[in-house]
């Protein structure tokens, strides 16, 4: 049973910086730097959030106080890393906290998503971590119940040596930036690389949040199917001289039927990814049944995709009117809609072509 009260937020900002060159909490990233993008991510959900500092303290506590943190100094901080953590849990431990979510600032890429599952999910237990394709990340929610342990230890191998021990509970997510840590110039490039497609969840993403959701293995190959049908067409599309996003074609069309199975799946799933964060996504997932006037091109294209796929098969769109025929001859209202949505289809069919200068079939068959 988890005790009352919120869970603080715990940034650990403290050490030398030494292979990356530079004081990396100082780092620009976006708008912001890795210390603010940390202060702001655990601000949301946590209270009080606690940014631990150490070297060149005078230059980070301005950046932390101004973001909403307040500021723990480790005295001991050439120590290592434990010894933040000690400082920050002395400073917690005598405030009305059930626990804390611990980020080391140099994992700065880590969904807003990840951390509100976390602390929905959390409900006592000694720890609870992050795992992206059964990998543990970062940040973990540590017990209260767990505080005496941490400050009276003394022995090697600081809080791994201390979790060995302890009931850790592993919470899958979609995230795989919490397995990306920025140590060197190297690893900063690559954060900074990653940051503009923050918004859209990469394929490997994409099939873990599949997983997590238990989607049918069928729902998934044809998902898959749809979404190499998608690239096709975005790529032809955006050398036709098109503006649209070819990464969040790919993801839109691998989980559009991330619902699929319950009512309104379309809606359903686009509420999910919305929810999430993935806003752009969540309006293309909800339109691809039945496409609104004025849909993006990328959802344009997934609406397309998705029509042209039955099961893993290719389709025209002919056959795929056939069937509908034949399945709702005794329906004239679903019989009407259906006709309606393939037309919607035919649409963009035509554009595609025109833009390719040819048929739509060898167009996805890389005619």
């Amino acid at each position: 049973m988890s005790s009352p009260g919120p869970l603080a937020g715990l940034i650990l900002s403290a050490g030398y910086s030494s292979r990356m060159g530079t004081l990396k909490a100082a780092l620009p990233i976006g708008d912001v730097t890795v210390l603010e993008r940390a202060v702001r991510l655990l601000s949301g959900v946590c209270d009080p959030v606690v940014a631990v500092l150490g070297h060149r303290m005078e230059e980070l506590a301005p950046l932390a106080r101004s973001s909403g943190a307040a500021v723990v100094e480790n005295p001991r901080y050439h120590t290592g890393m434990f010894s933040s953590i000690q400082a920050g849990v002395g400073a917690l431990a005598d405030l009305p906290v059930r626990g804390l979510v611990m980020l080391p600032v140099d994992v700065p890429l880590v969904r807003p998503c990840t951390v509100r599952s976390l602390v929905a999910s959390y409900r006592g237990q000694d720890a609870l971590v992050p795992a992206f394709k059964g990998k543990r990340g970062h940040p973990p929610v540590i017990s209260r119940g767990r505080f005496g342990e941490i400050l009276a230890f003394q022995g090697q191998g600081g809080l791994r040596s201390l979790m060995d021990l302890w009931e850790v509970e592993e919470l899958p997510v979609l995230d795989r930036h919490v397995l990306m840590d920025m140590d060197s110039p190297e690893d900063y490039r690559r954060v900074l690389d990653r940051l503009p497609y923050m918004d859209v969840p990469d394929r490997e993403e994409c099939l873990e949040l599949l997983r997590i959701m238990g989607t049918p293995t069928g729902v998934v190959e044809h998902s898959l199917k749809v979404a190499e049908v998608g690239l096709r067409i975005g790529r032809v599309l955006a050398d036709a001289g098109y503006e649209l996003d070819v990464e969040a074609i790919r993801s839109g069309c691998l989980l559009h039927d991330l619902a699929k199975g319950g009512r309104d799946h379309e809606a359903e799933g686009g509420r999910i990814l919305s929810e999430m964060g993935f806003t752009r996504l969540g309006e293309m997932v909800a339109s691809h049944r039945d496409l609104p006037e004025g849909a993006s091109m990328e959802a344009q294209v997934l609406y397309l995709a998705d029509k042209s796929v039955m099961s893993t098969r290719l389709v025209a769109l002919e056959e795929r009117m056939e069937a509908m025929e034949a399945r709702f001859a005794g329906d004239p209202p679903a019989l009407e809609a259906a006709r309606r949505r393939i037309r919607r289809a035919m649409g963009v069919r035509a554009l595609v072509e025109e833009a390719a200068g040819g048929a739509l079939l060898e167009v996805i068959r890389g005619g």
